[in-house]
């Protein structure tokens, strides 16, 4: 369901405009519809505020005092970037070029990487697909 960034806005106590302006920076997901307005979806929001409030700008989510500190198992491409320090470019590059762990792929659209695997692959010095596969797999 499709929401208004006013509705964001309330919703999270923010002050009228914070949403649509993070949209159209591109911090947070949303939707350009054709008539150039923004809609955005609770569902791909609220993980973002519970698990990266950082990419709101907020140190914690003060303004959700009962929500539970969730953090993701799954990461996609841009937030992995943002683990590890990199442009999401970057990461792309890293990723085809065989230099990051192996993806999981949940749907033909949907790729995502375990944060288990990338803190373990970084703290074993970011080794590339084969040597990390090797290392996991004991070899």
């Amino acid at each position: 369901m499709f929401l208004l960034p006013e509705e964001i806005d309330r919703k999270l106590n923010w002050k009228s405009g914070k949403a649509e302006c993070l949209a159209r920076q591109r911090r947070i997901p949303h939707h350009l519809l054709p008539d150039g307005t923004i809609r955005l979806v609770w569902d791909e929001i609220a993980p973002l505020i519970v698990a990266v409030p950082a990419i709101l700008g907020q140190r914690r989510a003060a303004n959700m005092p009962d929500a539970p500190v969730l953090s993701p198992l799954l990461l996609d491409a841009r937030q992995a970037a943002a683990l590890i320090g990199v442009s999401p470019a970057t990461w792309h590059r890293m990723v085809s070029a065989g230099k990051t762990p192996s993806p999981i792929k949940l749907s033909a659209g949907c790729v995502r990487w375990r944060v288990s695997d990338l803190e373990s692959w970084i703290s074993h010095g970011c080794l590339d697909r084969k040597a990390w596969l090797s290392l996991k797999e004991g070899r």
